[in-house]
């Protein structure tokens, strides 16, 4: 819902809630305002994952063959710890991709990603 279509809403609330004379009123606007609430933590929680993905590089033609490595081969290869190749991608010094939607996804770095870093070039 965006800000107009919000703002009419509460308008035909509060009309509504001048004319209440029977409980069922009540029930009524209060399953309107339950919708509204679910929509605006929908859209909060959309954000936020849109946040957390914007650090994420996109898959192309040219890096779709590009061997992927798992935080802990990536830490390996790099001489640190696991933890650590999190936290580079956390400050986005990393670029990796997830391989699914939910919270628990498994991570990826290109083995160009690790190249890179290995010979001392910064980040494009």
């Amino acid at each position: 819902m965006s800000n107009p279509e919000l703002l009419i809403a509460f308008s035909k609330i509060k009309k509504v809630i001048k004319r209440i004379k029977n409980p069922q009123d009540v029930a009524d606007i209060l399953e309107a305002i339950e919708e509204v609430r679910g929509l605006v933590l929908l859209k909060k929680e959309l954000l936020e994952r849109k946040e957390k993905l914007q650090h994420l590089p996109v898959v192309t033609e040219e890096n779709q063959n590009d061997p992927m490595r798992t935080p802990a081969e990536a830490a390996v290869q790099l001489g640190v710890e696991r933890q650590t190749i999190y936290n580079k991608i956390k400050k986005g010094d990393i670029q990796a991709s997830k391989t699914g939607a939910g919270e628990k996804d498994a991570v990826r770095i290109p083995q160009s990603e690790l190249d890179r870093i290995k010979n001392g070039k910064s980040k494009r």
